[in-house]
């Protein structure tokens, strides 16, 4: 995976593992292609990062990033995660494909035995689902909305409230009475995006399925969610 880049040893005993400073998207190197640097740290000193987890992919297709100025190959899946993490300033992250050697087995071994720690000392997971495909930044937009408009009927306050506000949302006529009537229009590609009320429904539902004052408050920290910064 790491084709000519050269790794340098860790130190075992002083817990050491490597770090990425991802950089910019304005940065000279990064313009065209994620680039970072990768650096030694120990977990001793409980360095701020994002540990990065994600779905490796088809190992055969390889796209070249920059790792310390050098060409280093990784998984598609890998490349399209690094482009979607770059920010308007660096980022400090942990993903075990770059961060740890991957030919040589003696270190992977013991930083797997490492990675509770890692995980577990890390200021932030980062889960990474893929690219958006399917309209799915849209979904994402609208959710984002209704978590807004949950805050602003007061779902995000207590448990008790957030159930008794629901309540009387429940007790008014639906809105979603027509199942047929368009409710979003997007364009994407110069293509109208047509949502209907009954999808949307459906979408509540599935929010909120078994009517749990839980489940209901996470329509409100859908907003909240969306505003990290990670």
């Amino acid at each position: 995976m790491a084709g000519g880049f050269t790794y340098h040893s860790l130190s075992r005993s002083e817990r050491e593992i490597r770090l990425l400073e991802l950089f910019p998207s304005n940065h000279h190197l990064g313009k065209e292609r994620p680039a970072c640097r990768l650096f030694h740290t120990s977990l001793r000193h409980d360095p701020p990062y994002l540990a990065v987890s994600y779905v490796w992919g088809d190992a055969s297709k390889k796209r070249v990033i920059l790792v310390n100025k050098r060409p280093f190959r990784v998984t598609c899946n890998l490349y399209d995660a690094m482009m979607g993490l770059r920010e308007t300033k660096s980022v400090i992250i942990w993903i075990d494909a770059i961060c740890i050697n991957q030919l040589d087995d003696d270190e992977k071994g013991w930083q797997v035995r490492l990675m509770d720690d890692l995980y577990r000392k890390a200021f932030g997971v980062l889960a990474w689902i893929g690219a958006p495909a399917d309209n799915s930044d849209v979904v994402i937009d609208h959710l984002q909305t209704l978590g807004k408009q949950a805050e602003e009927c007061g779902l995000h306050q207590t448990h008790e409230g957030c159930m008794k506000i629901w309540q009387e949302m429940a007790s008014t006529p639906s809105y979603m009475d027509d199942p047929t009537t368009i409710v979003l229009l997007s364009w994407l590609n110069d293509q109208p995006l047509a949502v209907s009320k009954r999808a949307l429904e459906r979408l509540l539902y599935c929010i909120a399925d078994s009517g749990s004052q839980y489940q209901l408050q996470l329509i409100a920290d859908l907003n909240r969610l969306f505003r990290r910064p990670w």
